[in-house]
Formats: structure tokens, sequence, C-alpha cells
């Protein structure tokens, strides 16, 4: 059988655990996995240029992360469906039966290859040693020598999504497209083996329009790399030289974000690099350093004309605006006070579109099925979702409405996942019709799916509880999951900024924005006495605490 000529090698592949950490409904999302940046642009002065790295890094990796998310989120409907999970077992010479299930399932996958062009194909490899191809682009070469491939042979040793290095697709009739693949293990969900792998085919030319307007400097260039195997994907050609010294500029490294200067071909460059774990690939901005050092030459120059006429302007305006200093503080009051209340609307109104498109896919899934009551289900719980986060009620809303809005969620996500999930309320009827924040449950809710929970557990596996109770002024919340539990490290960097001691610049509260929005509304909305706690539960599961001033 094909498997028994497949052999392991770590240095192809790297672990992927979470493509990303974004909230679904009302912020704006950051991927969790990061690329090493280098950033730099000459003629930019410094503030602008230190603005640059900051807003380019989340955004190139947002556009990257997201992209491989969804496609690998779409995959989830698939890999638990009966007639695909029968298909996994049938002999390799059984045609007939093969047949049979491919007709069943193999819709599902056409929904996907229409809305994602950049995926070339889909590959089905498994222990039997059936492989199955599906593509709207291209067809399978079925006589090639998958054994000897280095994809399949390092595919058959991989237990969880992993993404390759960048390949030919040699198996293919026609000419071969460079590719990056997505490699999703499939799990037989009776005996809770891996029995089969899918293989998506993406073409690197995807990688590259992801990168287009994301830097935007006729000095620098914006380029990702796979330190493994020294492949480069890039918009613009690098030099076999200027390649060759990038790579060893890179592998010497420094601390993160430090700059880091090398020559290549009688230039100078500055790097400032940044590894995002645990993809395997850097993202790098690459400027020559004249450019940088002559744009701080420019800027030293505007600083002193702007300094001497600002001492200039003073002498003639100083003394008439000392007169009106107070009516234009307290403007200044009320508009900061305007504009807190417009970033509190702004940060409940954020939808992921993602969520839209993975709930568009199920509906178009459930309406080949011919299951209209599904349809309407799923219609209603979306459109009642999107009416309640749209409505003008300046971000507040009862409790009892935010217990449905959850209820809707859950509702979706069983619908896309065949599998339902239920969650106990332990809340007083006295409470119900209390106003509260917008928004202040379900991103827990959601937050525990994404990474506590997967399709394989059965109902006792993965409970969910939410208590709610009054004491004196203070209104305590309990949310927890026993799913799986939250990873020590980043229990320690949640309660640092629940705390009040996170550091802006760490790159994790870049990338995982879910949390730190609602903590950050919260406060918004009720002021620096909320307290926020997470913690895990004795044997599995997570709990996340917090207590808001009682309104009525």
């Amino acid at each position: 059988m094909l498997c028994a000529q497949l052999t392991p090698s770590p240095a192809t592949f790297t672990e992927i655990q979470n493509f990303s950490d974004c909230a679904y409904y009302y912020n704006y999302p950051y991927p969790t996995r990061q690329f090493k940046l280098a950033l730099s642009n000459g003629s930019l002065q410094p503030a602008s240029f230190f603005s640059r790295i900051i807003g380019v890094r989340p955004l190139c990796c947002q556009e990257v992360s997201q992209s491989v998310q969804e496609i690998n989120q779409s995959l989830d409907p698939l890999v638990i469906d009966s007639s695909f999970q029968k298909y996994m077992n049938i002999p390799k010479d059984d045609i007939v039966s093969q047949a049979g299930s491919i007709l069943t399932f193999r819709p599902k996958l056409d929904p996907l290859l229409q809305s994602h062009p950049e995926i070339e194909g889909i590959i089905y490899m498994d222990k039997e040693g059936k492989i199955l191809y599906n593509s709207n682009q291209k067809s399978m070469n079925y006589s090639y020598d998958f054994a000897s491939d280095p994809l399949f042979m390092k595919a058959a040793s991989v237990y969880k999504p992993v993404l390759s290095q960048l390949h030919q697709t040699l198996y293919t009739l026609g000419p071969p497209q460079e590719s990056i693949s997505l490699i999703r293990p499939v799990t037989y969900l009776i005996s809770g083996e891996i029995n089969a792998w899918l293989i998506v085919d993406i073409k690197a030319e995807h990688f590259r329009s992801l990168m287009n307007g994301t830097y935007e400097s006729g000095d620098g260039q914006i380029l990702l790399y796979h330190p493994a195997s020294g492949n480069v994907i890039s918009k613009q050609d690098l030099s076999g030289e200027l390649h060759d010294d990038l790579e060893r500029a890179l592998h010497k490294g420094g601390a993160p974000n430090e700059e880091l200067l090398f020559e290549s071909e009688g230039e100078h460059f500055e790097v400032i690099a940044q590894e995002i774990a645990p993809t395997g690939w850097q993202m790098v901005l690459l400027t020559p350093f004249d450019a940088i050092t002559q744009g701080i030459k420019e800027s030293r120059l505007w600083s002193l004309l702007i300094a001497f006429l600002s001492m200039i302007a003073a002498c003639f305006i100083a003394f008439p605006l000392i007169s009106g200093l107070r009516r234009v503080e307290h403007q200044l009051y009320a508009s900061k006070v305007k504009e807190k209340e417009k970033e509190l609307l702004l940060l409940q109104a954020q939808i992921n579109p993602h969520f839209l498109f993975n709930t568009l896919e199920t509906i178009e899934s459930l309406a080949m099925k011919r299951d209209g009551e599904a349809v309407r289900s799923v219609v209603q719980s979306v459109s009642r979702m999107m009416r309640y986060n749209a409505k003008s009620d300046h971000g507040w809303s009862t409790l009892r409405d935010e217990m449905a809005f959850v209820t809707h969620f859950l509702k979706i996500h069983r619908h896309r996942n065949g599998v339902e999930v239920a969650c106990d309320w332990e809340v007083s009827p006295d409470l119900l019709d209390l106003p509260v924040m917008k928004l202040v449950i379900q991103p827990f809710i959601e937050n525990a799916l994404k990474y506590g929970w997967t399709p394989v557990m059965k109902a006792d596996d993965f409970q969910l509880t939410v208590r709610i109770h009054r004491q004196e002024t203070w209104l305590f919340f309990r949310i927890e999951n026993t799913g799986n539990s939250i990873k020590d490290t980043d229990l320690e960097k949640i309660n640092k900024m629940t705390r009040g001691e996170m550091d802006d610049d760490d790159p994790y509260f870049h990338q995982h924005t879910g949390i730190s929005n609602v903590y950050q509304r919260l406060v918004f909305s009720y002021g620096d006495s909320v307290l926020m706690h997470f913690s895990k539960l004795p044997d599995q599961g997570t709990v996340v605490e917090f207590q808001i001033p009682f309104h009525t």
C-alpha cells in the first residue's frame, strides 16, 4: 500500500495549532500565526516609519492567516460527513462502493472550490492506498509515482493541520504550478485514529496577491520566506546573491523587532524581524539602508523648520488664545466623550466577514441537500443576529436578549458541524430584563468553541455553563467549559492584560484581539472597577469570571 512507503521528515512541515484568534461579530480579527517582519521605509519621517511597522505587521499576517483558516474551516463539514467517513475504510479494489460514497460526499467540495479560485485542487489519500483528486482547473495524472513524491511521503506522518514548503504540482496533467499545500489529517470518528489526509494545493500566486497594497514603497519590498527550505515568495525576484545574504542575516537573527543590517552586492540593507510561530514561514520587508538614512536627514531639517515657524506663530497667537482657553477646554472634553462613545459602538459593530462566508456555505450545502427546514432555521438565526447587532441602542441591551443571541449562535454552529453543543444557563429570572453591555457573553462562548471544542468530542466531553448572579451592587459572571484547557502561556498573558499590565508592543495582543476587545468594551462601559480573571478547571477546561457594577 502507499502508506507503507511514506516516511516522516519534520523539516518539511511545521505544525499549525491555531490559524486565527478572531472574534466573529464585533472585533477586527488578527491571526494567531506570526511571520518574521523586516520593515524599512527611507522616504518616511521616523514617526511615520514606526507607525508603518506597527500597521503592516497585523495587516499582512491577517490576510495570509485568515485565508488559510477559512479554507481549513470549510473542510470541517466534509471530514465529519458519514459517507466520507465510510469511504475511508472501503478497500482500494472495491470500485463500486467507492463510487457510491463519492457521489454522496463530493458535492460538499464544490462550494469550497467555487468560492476559492486560489485552490488549484484537493487531493484525498488514505491508508488503504486510495487517491482521489477534485479540481475545477486541473486533472490528476494517476500514473504518477506518488510514493516517491516528497509531498506525499511526508503527508502520511502529519497528525495535525500543517503548511508545506513551496513545491511544484508535478502530479497533475499540464504545466505544473507553484503551490503551498495545506495538509489536513482526517480522523476516523469510530476508532479515533487518523486514516486519511486531505491535501489542499493553494497557488503561490495567491500569497503574492495578498501582499499587494500592504507595504507601498519604491525602495523596499515585502516577501514570504521559508527558512527550512530557503523558498521565497515575493512580488519582485531576488538576485541569487541578495537571496543568500538575506538568508544568512535572518539565520543569524536577533531579538524580536530588532533591526538587522547586512551588505549585499555593495549595498546595505535593513531587516526588522519577528517570527510568527508555528507556521515555519516568515514575512520579511526589505529596505536599502541608504534610503532610511536619507529619510532621517530630511526629517531633521523639517523638524528644525517646523520648530522655528512654531515659535514665530506662538508669539502672534498666544495672548489672544489665553482668553478663550477655558471654552476650548470644555469643547475638547465634550469631543473626547463623543469619541469614546463612538469607539465603543465601533468595537461592538465589527462583524467578521468569515462568519458570514461560512454561514453562506452552510446554507448552500443544506440547500443542495434540499433540507428546507434547516435552511430556514439558519437564515432566521443569522438574520436575527445581524439585526440585533445593528440595532440603534447605544450599545446596550437586556440580559434576556444576550442569551437569545448566544442561542442563535449555537444553532448555526450545530447546522454547520452536525453536532449540537448545549449551554446550561444558571440565571435568576429577576435579572433577565437587566440592561447590560451588548455582546458581553457570546465572545467567551465562541472562544470556548474555537479552542476547547473539536468535532470528535462527545456530548459529555464538552459542556458549557453560564452562571450570573447579583451580590449587593455587583453583577457576577462565570462562563466555563469542560473542553481542552487554555495554554499556560496564554493564561498568563490574558490575566496580565486584565490587571492593566498589558504591553502594547507584545505581538500576542496584535493577533489575539477577541478577549482584549471584550475587556476594553467593558472598561469603556463600566469604568476601571471592572474585574476579570481566567483560570483552569481542576481536571480539564477553562473558566472566565468577571464582575461589573450593577445598573438598573
